[in-house]
């Protein structure tokens, strides 16, 4: 299908553009021009090149009438860029290839919306640049239990340009309880201890190098949930915690931060920020760990940056459950000390739930309207069984 375009050439002289202005016909000289189906003819319409930075010429010719100023082109990939560098001419520039396999690139050269035509580029296949080092700085030293680490994102391969980043692991079978990494590469931690892997490159030269990681007694907490024994409305809005600025969250407890982020619950009887406890309410927090975890210890942490002492807890009972709704109590009540920013104590066993209540069993009763929580987590340490 052909397309009219239309240039205008205005008439010079001021009675002229009056008329103009007044809606005269007469004040255009219009020029039609018509776009044939074969408006361009393109010395090349496929494109081929190494993987190499490159940059080609592609010539071309409109047809009669047409204007250079009226064509663009479209560019579909990143690594390829066609522009017209002259009439009558096109440059394709092509960023170098690290790919084993081949890339194509698709270009359109347009003159209006019925009339385009597309160059195609294929680009070879580089030859592989094998694996001459692995760098470990990104690696952590030390994992919480249950974590987990993408090894192909965090290990760094040398040279910077080599060929593969996605790499085999093997684990020797004394460590295979401790960590496990799957096929993509994640470990996961899954017993106190330090141990080791090794990292090889899948190219042809199979560089290896061996890796050292230690995992810590206590727990991942980032798939941890919480849900609290009390409901509070103080915009009209119904939230298991008092606001206090930007924190008073219960997730607040599983941010590592132990310095100004806290849990934070009215004391019965009280208000504070428009939150209010009954004064025969019972305060508790049940975490859900996702699945069973074996421990046999728990740390608390208190609001680091405000130590005064009606603000901490003094004492807790801690209950267990498999299904979230009977729950078994774990020894005797605990102590928490609230002259030390935090508490680390052993329990009297190694118990394996999912889920975990902490029952506030004794606070300071004249001193502040709340009690903050500002770090909790559970451990576990083979040497305690």
């Amino acid at each position: 299908m052909n397309i009219v375009k239309h240039f205008t050439k205005l008439t010079s002289g001021l009675l002229a553009g009056v008329l103009c202005l007044l809606g005269a016909t007469a004040c255009d000289d219009e020029k039609e021009v018509i776009v044939p189906d074969n408006w361009i003819t393109l010395s090349q319409e496929t494109l081929s090149c190494t993987y190499e930075l490159d940059t080609l010429t592609v010539n071309y010719t409109l047809a009669g009438g047409l204007e250079d100023k009226y064509m663009y082109i479209v560019n579909q990939q990143e690594w390829c860029k066609a522009y017209t560098s002259a009439p009558g001419e096109i440059k394709v520039a092509v960023a170098a290839s690290t790919l084993l396999t081949e890339r194509a690139a698709s270009m359109t050269v347009v003159y209006d919306e019925n009339h385009q035509i597309e160059m195609t580029l294929t680009q070879g296949s580089a030859p592989v640049t094998p694996i001459t080092n692995f760098l470990f700085d990104n690696l952590p030293e030390e994992v919480n239990l249950l974590g987990t680490v993408s090894l192909n994102e965090v290990i760094v391969a040398e040279p910077a340009n080599a060929s593969y980043h996605e790499y085999l692991y093997t684990i020797p079978e004394e460590y295979q309880e401790g960590i496990r990494i799957d096929e993509n590469g994640v470990l996961t931690a899954m017993k106190p201890g330090t141990y080791t892997f090794t990292v090889t490159s899948p190219d042809e030269e199979a560089f290896s190098k061996e890796a050292t990681i230690t995992v810590g007694n206590y727990y991942d907490r980032s798939a941890w949930t919480v849900t609290t024994s009390m409901i509070y409305a103080p915009d009209g809005e119904e939230i298991n915690y008092v606001p206090d600025g930007t924190t008073g969250m219960p997730e607040d407890m599983f941010d590592g931060n132990s310095s100004s982020t806290f849990f934070c619950l009215v004391k019965p009887g009280e208000t504070n920020n428009d939150c209010t406890t009954p004064a025969d309410a019972e305060l508790w927090f049940t975490i859900d760990m996702g699945t069973k975890i074996d421990f046999n210890g728990f740390l608390l942490a208190h609001r680091g940056n405000n130590t005064t002492e009606g603000l901490r807890i003094r004492e807790i009972a801690l209950y267990g459950s498999n299904d979230g709704t009977e729950f078994t109590k774990l020894g005797e009540n605990y102590t928490i000390a609230t002259n030390v920013s935090q508490v680390e104590i052993e329990l009297p066993q190694t118990y394996s739930y999912q889920y975990l209540r902490v029952l506030y069993t004794d606070w300071h009763k004249t001193q502040s309207k709340s009690i903050q929580i500002s770090e909790f987590n559970l451990s576990y340490n083979e040497e305690a069984e």
